[in-house]
């Protein structure tokens, strides 16, 4: 009985495989997508950070030069370090919120500190791979 349905199983085991197959390739393929995204956004957030402690610095030497006591720059400086802090722990809460449930275990950061080592990891081996 099995032998008259043999072809059959043949077909069916072999659509079996390759749905299996195509699937763990597609996984693999959006995990790297999803990582590369997620490398890039870091890229992008650090460069930002970057961006705004130039800025603030210049203003507070623009402060300094137009006459601000210290304690008025202390304030400032306090509360622009406040909200800084603010932004980012903002900014890695979303994208851990926002990042997809499946791939959620291959990040390696949970906080700001966190990122920036991973940061600084990528662009070492971005750095040595250039070189090699």
């Amino acid at each position: 009985m099995i032998e008259e349905y043999k072809e059959f199983i043949w077909f069916f085991a072999g659509v079996f495989a390759y749905r299996t197959l195509a699937m763990l390739f597609a996984y693999g393929h959006m995990n790297l997508f999803v990582k590369a995204v997620a490398d890039q956004t870091l890229k992008m957030m650090g460069t930002v950070a970057e961006d705004i402690g130039f800025i603030r610095e210049t203003k507070y030497k623009g402060m300094s030069e137009a006459g601000h006591s210290d304690d008025a720059i202390k304030t400032i400086r306090d509360i622009d370090d406040r909200v800084f802090n603010g932004w980012k722990s903002m900014c890695i809460s979303h994208m851990l919120v926002n990042y997809p449930q499946p791939y959620r275990r291959s990040l390696k950061f949970e906080d700001w500190e966190g990122a920036m080592i991973e940061l600084d990891r990528l662009y070492k081996y971005e750095s040595k791979k250039k070189k090699t």
